[in-house]
């Protein structure tokens, strides 16, 4: 059983993880929206801290906790919609990157999170009149060729 005293050390190591994942991400991200205040600690038999973020369509939920008795560091995320597709019941989520609690995992969350939020647009420019603009700018001005080329 573990007494109240070790309790209080790792929920304080675990506020310390925090509060550095949370300098990091100050620092890493720009106009970063979110105060301290909005980050969560959870008590629980291992205690472990939360951010989450928010975008229109998207929750990620960053869940971190220290080197702890046995228990490895850990940093990991987890993206989930906001709202369910037409039709379905559930929040669409996906795990994306994790490991230990370093800088080199927060970026590759960081940037994970970026790609998961990029969408893809129609092109204002067709496929055809695109090639032919990248042709010519190599050079290649005889439209024979170019529709050579293109084929």
């Amino acid at each position: 059983m573990q007494s109240h005293r070790e309790k209080c050390n790792e929920i304080s190591l675990v506020e310390k993880s925090l509060t550095l994942v949370y300098g990091w991400l100050n620092r890493k991200v720009p106009f970063f929206p979110y105060t301290m205040d909005e980050c969560s600690v959870v008590h629980t038999d291992m205690p472990r801290a939360r951010i989450d973020l928010f975008t229109e369509t998207h929750r990620y939920r960053i869940t971190l906790w220290p080197k702890i008795r046995k228990r490895r560091s850990y940093l990991g995320c987890q993206a989930s919609a906001r709202k369910p597709l037409a039709g379905e019941g559930w929040y669409r989520g996906r795990d994306l990157p994790d490991g230990p609690l370093t800088k080199g995992t927060l970026d590759r969350i960081i940037r994970a999170i970026a790609g998961f939020e990029m969408v893809s647009i129609e092109s204002p420019i067709p496929n055809k009149q695109r090639k032919e603009r990248i042709l010519r700018k190599e050079g290649i001005v005889n439209k024979e060729t170019i529709i050579t080329k293109i084929q």
